[in-house]
C-alpha cells in the first residue's frame, strides 16, 4: 500500500520497558490512520521495518480503540533502553 507520513506520538498511548527483552505498548487506531508495533520498534530503536517484523509481537486487544501490544527483542543496548524509558 502506499506509505503516508504521520505524528505516531500522539496514537502511543503508553509505553514501557517491562525487562531487558520486553516492551510494552498501548497504541490508540484511528480512521486517519494508524501505526504498526513494528514501526514505533523500528523508529525507537533506529532499525529497519525488516528488522524489526522479526520481533515476536503480542496484541491484547482492550476494550476501547487502544490496542496493547508487547514486544520482545533484546534491549540491553543502554542507549536504546534510554530512549525507550525517554518515551
Amino acid at each position: 500500500g502506499k506509505k503516508k507520513n504521520i505524528n505516531m506520538r500522539p496514537l502511543i498511548k503508553g509505553l514501557s520497558l517491562i525487562d531487558e527483552t520486553t516492551v510494552q505498548m498501548t497504541i490508540e487506531r484511528r480512521e486517519s490512520g494508524s501505526v504498526k508495533p513494528y514501526e514505533v520498534m523500528a523508529h525507537l530503536l533506529g532499525i529497519s521495518d525488516n528488522e524489526s517484523r522479526l520481533m515476536p509481537i503480542l496484541k491484547i486487544k482492550g476494550e476501547s480503540k487502544a490496542i496493547t501490544q508487547i514486544a520482545k527483542g533484546d534491549y540491553t543496548d543502554k542507549e536504546k533502553v534510554g530512549l525507550l524509558k525517554s518515551v
